[in-house]
């Protein structure tokens, strides 16, 4: 009986052991969307890019695995929806991703800027919306502005024109198809590494149109879903000691 007893001990200790050392292994998704998450091959999961460093670090931290998949955003969405993939790594917060996701707290804020031919304004600020109406505005197709632009649109009946990449929006807007282009900095800047053609021929506006904020979303169907005030307190740390600066190249 002893033997038993003491066998089923060990075998106790050896689950416990096994289950406090295992780590948290989660499969999140984000868009083919450089400069932060880029594909570099056939498969979803040949990717690199800024946002995919952060989360390297953010998990490695954590003590967590992670594996990133590039997927068409919506496919990115349903799967975390679904709970097939245990979230997604980069996505703004709204209150219908909310209903099947928890968030961590931002860890990035992007503002988007108006880019326009240099040589055709010299120096364009704006204002108030009203200041676009003469004017067409390049937006990459499925993008998201923010609320406020997006109002006014509908208000002012501002003229947009969709663009696949802001590669293609810079093209079109250096042959008068459009008048701005609207992106970020980020984005902008890695423009200018790929095609140093455009290099000095596009200026922005001082004021944003809008400053998106980036999360990470977390399906309420993962197993995994807990592991999101572990998350945000290490992004506080890496925030604070400077990593998120860092990665991404700010000052």
């Amino acid at each position: 009986m002893k033997m038993v007893m003491g066998s089923l001990w060990i075998l106790i200790l050896f689950l416990w052991a096994s289950l406090a050392g295992a780590q948290e292994k989660l499969t999140l998704c984000s868009a083919d969307s450089p400069p932060w998450t880029i594909k570099t091959g056939s498969s979803p999961s040949e990717i690199k890019g800024l946002a995919v460093d952060l989360m390297l670090e953010l998990f490695r931290r954590a003590d967590a695995q992670v594996e990133m998949v590039a997927l068409p955003f919506k496919r990115c969405l349903d799967n975390t929806r679904s709970g097939e993939l245990d979230g997604c790594f980069m996505t703004i917060k709204n209150a219908e991703r909310e209903s099947y996701a928890e968030f961590s707290e931002p860890y990035l804020s992007i503002p988007t800027y108006v880019y326009y031919s240099s040589e055709r304004f010299g120096c364009f600020e704006w204002k108030r919306w009203e200041d676009f109406k003469p004017y067409r505005l390049g937006v990459q197709r499925g993008f998201k502005y923010g609320r406020e632009f997006t109002e006014a649109l509908k208000r002012h009946r501002l003229k947009v024109v969709e663009i696949s990449d802001v590669a293609e929006g810079v093209g079109m807007l250096l042959l008068d198809r459009v008048d701005f282009v609207l992106t970020n900095e980020f984005r902008y800047d890695y423009l200018m590494q790929t095609h140093p053609q455009y290099q000095g021929r596009l200026s922005r506006s001082y004021k944003p149109i809008a400053v998106g904020r980036v999360y990470i979303a977390i399906s309420k169907r993962s197993p995994n879903v807990a592991i999101i005030p572990k998350l945000n307190r290490i992004l506080g740390e890496m925030r604070d000691d400077g990593t998120i600066s860092r990665i991404v190249g700010q000052n």
